[in-house]
């Protein structure tokens, strides 16, 4: 069975965003935003076991042995199938749908070859995306970053972004709401690229892209958001990725592997089976207390000329011209000619009501010892 995506900390602040509103997210200025440096593997890893079954190695004149993804359509590009989620950890992190994402999307980098198509290039570094970013007015777009050795080059190609709406680039499915793929160049034109990748000292030798400022997108959607914890799935031997859960003796346990993965997935669908319901209920509620709903109860509306509600009678003057709304439609109504005006009876006074004092009733006389009436008798001895 193929591992699919990376296993997540479903806790309940991963869900307030779908419950109630919360403040947006706000990023520092773009020139000051700074990601963890990608994790570097210390150990040998073997990308052939991890990769096998779903595509085939090749050697490369330029870049030795590469991998070359098998059953995916003519025009299949990489970070196409998936979502985009924003976490606390590492920024900007490409949750992908491919049973091979969790591996060639955070390891290593992809090169579009005229002869090959797409080829993936193995590296030892992981990261949340390889992505360089380019934003618009109203829009943003990514595409594959390729290796440090192209970052000097003019690398760039309109065809290899993928646009979409500001607003919709945390959609579930982020492959629908592409913006049309012939409007490559006119939105690559229009945009300007973010942070352009730059490399990092140390011992990785990477280039990093913090991405679109989460602000950017919050405003756009409308829909504040907070950042999300992720539990991604990595090989043994990368070191420095925070709450990763690590396949040891190279992808081995696979086994176990599956199993969180598929408990998370549960996991999963029952919360968002509780959301649906509630948000199911939720709907019927306001279905129901609307004036629709209302309608539908067997009562109508009555409008004037102007299209306001009428409250009461004395409202209706006489030959008014009055529209009527029921559940299943409007009705034209004409009020009588020679209706009388309404008017309010006028209320009646209450009545005052005389009644007889009460007299105090006499005080009951107890009667002493040897009185007639009482329990207690004297005799003479």
């Amino acid at each position: 069975m193929p591992i699919s995506r990376s296993v997540r900390n479903f806790s309940a602040r991963c869900l307030a965003p779908t419950l109630v509103a919360v403040s947006l997210v706000l990023a520092p200025a773009v020139g000051t935003v700074f990601l963890p440096a990608a994790a570097q593997a210390q150990d040998a890893i073997d990308f052939r076991v991890a990769l096998e079954g779903y595509g085939q190695w090749v050697q490369h004149p330029r870049w030795g042995e590469v991998w070359i993804p098998e059953q995916v359509p003519p025009d299949w590009q990489p970070y196409r199938l998936g979502h985009w989620v924003y976490t606390e950890e590492w920024g900007w992190y490409w949750d992908s749908e491919e049973d091979f994402g969790w591996i060639t999307y955070h390891y290593g980098r992809w090169v579009f070859d005229r002869g090959l198509g797409w080829i993936w290039i193995p590296g030892r570094d992981w990261g949340p995306a390889f992505v360089d970013w380019r934003q618009g007015d109203d829009f943003v777009g990514w595409a594959p970053l390729p290796p440090d050795e192209y970052l000097d080059e003019d690398y760039e190609s309109p065809d290899t972004y993928f646009f979409v709406r500001a607003g919709d680039l945390l959609a579930p499915r982020v492959y629908v709401v592409f913006l049309p793929p012939q409007e490559r160049f006119a939105y690559y034109n229009r945009s300007f690229l973010v942070n352009r990748s730059v490399r990092l000292g140390g011992g990785a030798h990477i280039a990093v892209n913090p991405g679109v400022p989460p602000a950017f997108i919050a405003r756009a959607s409308g829909r504040p958001f907070r950042p999300v914890s992720i539990a991604p799935i990595v090989l043994a031997g990368t070191a420095g990725v925070a709450g990763a859960i690590i396949l040891r003796e190279n992808f081995r346990d696979r086994e176990r592997t599956l199993r969180l993965t598929e408990r998370a997935r549960r996991a999963l669908g029952t919360i968002l089976q509780r959301l649906d319901a509630r948000v199911a209920h939720s709907g019927q509620l306001l279905s129901a207390l609307s004036y629709r709903g209302v309608l539908a109860r067997g009562f109508a509306l009555v409008r004037d000329e102007q299209g306001h509600a009428v409250h009461a009678a004395a409202a209706v003057g006489p030959s008014a011209h009055l529209s009527i709304e029921f559940a299943d439609g409007r009705v034209a109504a004409t009020a009588d000619a020679d209706r009388p005006a309404a008017t309010s009876a006028p209320a009646s006074e209450p009545k005052m009501v005389a009644r007889e004092p009460k007299t105090a009733a006499p005080p009951k006389r107890v009667a002493k010892p040897g009185e007639p009436g009482s329990a207690l008798r004297c005799f003479n001895l």
